[in-house]
């Protein structure tokens, strides 16, 4: 029974301590290109690094369906020889840039507007500006104050890279395996 036990654990820790092939749980934030069997380069943005051995990279890439709408999984293996280069995205895209900036001002203006307080409500009488008044003031606040926003979001996007690329074409096998898994580690803390 002892050396069942034995044995066991044997397996499990060289399964755990071995650098063959290593499982990832990544989100789709890497970017890979290779050269495909016809010598053309291929690249692949926002994709998954399912795991990765001396030998190929296992990514998962998600597509949609510009007809049915449906997405569909694609798990493609990449020997590491035909790999040149690999990418990390490391900032927010600049339409995201954008889209957050509109909302926190519209939120802003809106959360403005609708204060019951409010000495620029569109009310029509001199007396206490009712809740659908107080709403289209906010709105109105709101759609002023995205504009700020999205110029704020802009602003900061100038400039930011969205991927960042290591050439990988020269290195041997063993050298992209440990770049990649480094990359993998560091990017996923």
């Amino acid at each position: 029974m002892k050396k069942i036990v034995i044995v066991i654990l044997l397996l499990i820790t060289s399964n755990s301590f071995s650098q063959g092939n290593i499982n990832f749980k990544t989100n789709d934030i890497y970017k890979i290109s290779f050269n495909d069997s016809n010598k053309t380069v291929q690249t692949f943005e926002d994709v998954k690094v399912n795991s990765i051995d001396q030998n190929s990279i296992t990514l998962q890439s998600e597509n949609k369906d510009p007809v049915t709408g449906y997405y569909s999984y694609e798990i493609r293996s990449i020997p590491l020889e035909q790999l040149s280069s690999f990418g990390v995205r490391t900032a927010v895209p600049f339409g995201t840039r954008l889209i957050r900036g509109a909302i926190v001002g519209f939120g802003i203006g809106f959360l403005l507007g609708v204060i019951p307080e409010n000495k620029f409500s569109f009310a029509s009488h001199g007396e206490k500006a009712t809740f659908s008044e107080r709403l289209q003031t906010g709105v109105v606040f709101g759609l002023i104050l995205a504009v700020p926003g999205i110029l704020i979001g802009a602003v900061t996007g100038i400039g930011a890279k969205e991927f960042e690329d290591h050439s990988l074409s020269k290195f041997e096998n063993k050298i992209k395996y440990e770049v990649i898994k480094n990359l993998i580690k560091k990017s996923t803390l």
